[in-house]
């Protein structure tokens, strides 16, 4: 797992936009530097519900698991429970619902995040087509999938091994893969 150096970071728990910018560049060679990544409306969460965002956090996590080629998940069921109920509660923390993360883990805990595992290329992209599935398989609302997906996407660069990147890594925007969704959008 990477850890974050926390002296790099001096922000508040609640500050997430800066958390991931300073990791962003805690993480980046000089010639890689990613974009900036902000939280996303508070009205998504409102709109698709705290429970849609876990079962989306749960079934992803599982569709990684069941994938031999992300051999990062082969760890014991409860160990697994444990980091994905983790992943959860800083993704609800992340789309502003209240300080769940912090209350549960502490104060700094988010400065301190550890990265779950770090990606090539093309981990990457089969990361980002397991979340395709998990929106289609939870029937995730039509009216909030541009926004969540165009944030997960650019959250997605954050799991980059930028030591091993050459050029700046292919955008996955969900203009560009909204036939990837037609099922959802034509429901």
């Amino acid at each position: 797992m990477s850890k974050v150096d926390s002296a790099l970071i001096d922000a508040t728990a609640t500050n997430v936009s800066f958390f991931f910018n300073v990791l962003c560049k805690a993480k980046s060679k000089e010639h890689i530097i990613f974009p900036p990544i902000g939280a996303p409306s508070s009205l998504l969460i409102k709109s698709i519900g705290q429970p849609m965002l876990k079962k989306a956090v749960l079934h992803h996590h599982s569709l990684l698991r069941q994938l031999a080629s992300f051999n990062f998940y082969t760890k014991e069921y409860q160990t697994l429970m444990e980091e994905v109920t983790k992943i959860a509660h800083f993704m609800l923390e992340v789309f502003g619902c209240n300080n769940i993360y912090t209350a549960e883990y502490g104060k700094n805990a988010i400065k301190r995040m550890p990265l779950p595992f770090v990606l090539d290329e093309k981990s990457r992209e089969i990361w980002l087509q397991l979340f395709v599935q998990t929106l289609q398989d939870l029937s995730f609302p039509k009216d909030n999938l541009a926004e969540f997906w165009n944030w997960i996407e650019l959250f997605s660069l954050r799991f980059l091994d930028t030591s091993r990147l050459h050029h700046l890594p292919k955008r996955l925007y969900f203009e560009s893969m909204h036939a990837q969704f037609d099922t959802l959008l034509a429901t």
